[in-house]
């Protein structure tokens, strides 16, 4: 990197503090991260092994024998979940695991400490995620996929809005956020076609601006980085972020 690059870079750190073409990228490529392609295909292991075991061999269908059949197979997915969320993405060890597991929530007796922090990264509570299955009756191997997604999509989108307001979290940001996506715009019209991008001045809430701009993450190509105009990428420098 050239010393004018890096005045560049130090400049947009110390003057927004959030490098928006980074922090888009980061969001784009999580779904293809490893913690989280490895947790699908995790998910989707369990949940295969259980409905094979246990499927009619006529029908081709697993039809849950009462209510421990489904809290088994529900939680069984549920669990793998936030544990390889808890290990894979979060970093936390097997003794700090241990110990959240083996803690009542005082606020919530029902619940240990471990639930109560997992679900919030998880995207989806236990119970939920059994109400959800059990809506289902029977399940096909068609149902697989859909079942397993409910728990990797929340996951995703929780993460990723985490991600969004924990960065975009005053005003001013949001209105220098707003500056880049113009800029994203001219170079990438067609991801923009069906969204309609406020002028920096006009927006009402920092929440306004985080929910379009995981909107507009989720609508460019995955490629998105290949298409942008070398010359106009070199635009998307400090002056453009400067808060108002």
């Amino acid at each position: 990197m050239s010393e004018t690059a890096t005045k560049e870079h130090k400049t947009l750190e110390e003057t927004v503090g959030v490098d928006f073409p980074a922090l888009t990228s980061r969001i784009k490529k999580f779904p293809d991260s490893a913690p989280i392609t490895s947790l699908h295909s995790r998910l989707n292991e369990i949940a295969t092994t259980y409905f094979h075991k246990g499927k009619d061999a006529e029908t081709g269908k697993l039809t849950f024998n009462g209510k421990n059949d489904l809290k088994e197979f529900s939680e069984s997915l549920w669990m793998e979940a936030a544990d390889h969320i808890a290990q894979k993405y979060l970093g936390l060890t097997a003794d700090k695991l241990k110990e959240l597991k083996a803690s009542k929530d005082p606020s919530d007796p029902k619940k240990t400490l471990y639930e109560s922090f997992i679900e919030h990264q998880v995207g989806l509570e236990k119970t939920a995620f059994y109400d959800a299955v059990k809506s289902r009756g029977t399940i096909t191997a068609r149902d697989i996929e859909p079942i397993i997604n409910q728990l990797y999509e929340a996951h995703v989108n929780t993460a990723t809005s985490k991600m969004i307001t924990s960065s975009i979290s005053d005003v001013g940001t949001a209105q220098a956020l707003l500056k880049y996506l113009h800029q994203l715009k001219a170079e990438l019209p067609e991801a923009f076609k069906n969204i309609k991008l406020p002028e920096p001045g006009q927006i009402k809430n920092v929440q306004e601006v985080q929910g379009l701009y995981g909107n507009i993450v989720s609508a460019l190509p995955p490629d998105y980085t290949k298409l942008l105009n070398p010359k106009a990428t070199e635009k998307m420098g400090p002056k453009l972020y400067e808060k108002p």
